[in-house]
């Protein structure tokens, strides 16, 4: 078992630029998020995190 690491919604949400808990609870509920209850709480995987910044789209570069 990979050793993943937990992270709750305040913390995904520094981890992704102090998005607001709309966006977080928006984006688990689109799919886009991952998430895992443990109890009441919910927490979002590194590996999740990470797919999701790896597919966001690049920022288009000015054009002069």
């Amino acid at each position: 078992m990979s050793r993943s690491q937990l992270h709750s919604i305040n913390e995904s949400r520094a981890r992704l630029g102090n998005i607001g808990r709309d966006a977080i609870y928006g984006l688990l509920n689109s799919g886009q998020l991952n998430g895992k209850k443990i109890g009441r709480r919910t927490f979002i995987t590194d590996e999740s995190l990470e797919k999701y910044v790896h597919d966001l789209p690049p920022f288009p570069p000015r054009s002069t």
